[in-house]
């Protein structure tokens, strides 16, 4: 009977760790699922401005770029698409902005449909969250506070936009570009005098600058540092440890690059403005790399020293549960506070007068070290395969894993090859490292055994 119960026991653990990595391949699935439909409605003549088709790698490399919010793009949004292939690639960044499972989260709110067991399961996952409880609710408020934030931010272009363009034009630019900051998608619709020009022509517009940064920062932030902030105020000592951490980083990751940027870009790329719209092109700048995607300066400009700070901040991102890409804010904060625990000769990694769990740092040295080798062979196939320099290369490849979308004139030159190689750069990046290993390792179980332990030498 013991023996039974134990071999009972041991299948449903098993068909728990099967059920828990089919999760994972769902979400990989079905964010393959909505960039193939997507691909195929931008490569028919109704998307493209002139109404011809459009060759399917490159609309796959858009709706992939669309839905993982990078911004990446081999044609002007502006001129080359039709009205109906913009909206399809607005939709493809709404999709990625919030996860295609909240779409099935909105699904299950609109019909009035009873959430079971193994759907909240894999709304767990698909926000990364650590808990089952509360998750339907963090669901409700980011799919909520998604819709009212982007309309407010589209309101508050559109007083910009519409003495512009006009009440059509200038609200449809206003709603366009709500979603792509807000996403952190970085697609835009003003290169249709300047190509590929981006917000260059607002540099000065320190209103239009100020509302994209906003929407951006809001929108990097996370839904569950939202829902803690929304419980307990404006009392920072009352919030979680992750809200505490998400905060204090995306601060930090705002102000001091922004200084750096200031000081070696003012007499370069920003010697034309005042040292007040210095300032604002200094933050939007710090703001944008962490997977926003728009730009106000010449980034092929730029100093070696900026254009490897840009490459650092793209690489680490926002932060968990957002609607951004890269490695997150915590997963760095993590591996910094784990080095001055050593500097330290501390065994605990502390903060707020908090314990950091080991498993925490296993996680985040993985999803480094996951990071580094993806980038590295992704350079690799630009250097070699499409002819790009090394710096260029690396901060296209940052820009593609950090999903973010800035650009030194790279993506329209690249061949088949390139493409494919950025496009699932985009992918890997938008899913997570670890997700999309676990998805690929199905078959691999869990190992029981343990081997004696010896020590060897690091450092």
């Amino acid at each position: 009977y013991n023996t039974d119960s134990l071999q009972n026991r041991c299948n449903m653990n098993s068909k728990k760790k099967q059920k828990r990595i089919s999760y994972v391949q769902i979400l990989v699935l079905g964010f393959a699922g909505v960039i193939l439909a997507g691909a195929v409605l931008l490569s028919l003549p109704i998307s493209s401005a002139n109404g011809t088709f459009t060759p399917f790698i490159d609309a796959v490399f858009t709706a992939t770029s669309a839905t993982c919010v990078t911004g990446l793009v081999v044609f002007n949004t502006a001129t080359y698409w039709s009205t109906f292939g913009q909206l399809v690639i607005m939709l493809l960044i709404q999709i990625g902005g919030l996860g295609f499972i909240s779409v099935t989260a909105l699904y299950f709110v609109l019909t009035h449909k009873k959430v079971g067991l193994s759907h909240r399961e894999l709304f767990v996952e698909a926000l990364g969250a650590t808990k089952l409880s509360g998750i339907m609710r963090v669901m409700l408020l980011a799919i909520r506070g998604t819709f009212c934030i982007e309309g407010i931010g589209a309101l508050l272009l559109s007083f910009r936009f519409v003495p512009q363009y006009g009440w059509a034009r200038g609200i449809y630019y206003s709603i366009f570009h709500a979603v792509s900051a807000f996403c952190n998608a970085g697609f835009d619709l003003l290169g249709f005098e300047t190509p590929f020009c981006s917000l260059t022509n607002y540099v000065e517009d320190t209103y239009v600058c100020a509302i994209i940064m906003a929407l951006i920062v809001i929108g990097g932030l996370g839904f569950f540092v939202w829902e803690d902030i929304l419980q307990k105020g404006f009392h920072f000592k009352r919030y979680a440890l992750h809200t505490k951490m998400v905060l204090c980083f995306t601060a930090v990751l705002i102000v001091v690059p922004a200084i750096f940027f200031f000081i070696w870009e003012k007499g370069n790329t920003m010697a034309d403005l005042t040292d007040g719209e210095a300032v604002v092109a200094s933050l939007f700048q710090s703001i944008t790399c962490r997977t926003a995607g728009f730009n106000t300066i010449d980034l092929v400009g730029l100093k070696d020293s900026s254009s490897l700070l840009s490459i650092v901040l793209m690489v680490i991102g926002g932060s968990p549960g957002s609607t951004a890409g890269g490695i997150k804010t915590t997963t760095m904060f993590v591996m910094l506070l784990s080095c001055f625990s050593k500097l330290r000769k501390r065994k605990d990694i502390n903060i707020f007068g908090r314990r950091i769990p080991s498993d925490a740092l296993d996680r985040a040295q993985s999803i480094i070290t996951i990071y580094m080798l993806v980038s590295f062979v992704g350079v690799i196939v630009l250097i070699e395969g499409s002819g790009v320099a090394l710096g260029p290369a690396m901060f296209e490849i940052a820009s593609a894993i950090g999903t973010v979308g800035l650009t030194q004139n790279v993506t329209g030159t690249l061949m088949a090859s390139g493409k494919i190689a950025v496009s699932m750069i985009m992918l890997f990046g938008r899913v997570g490292g670890l997700s999309m290993l676990m998805a690929l390792a199905l078959g691999n179980r869990a190992a029981n055994t343990r081997y004696p332990e010896e020590m060897i030498m690091i450092g």
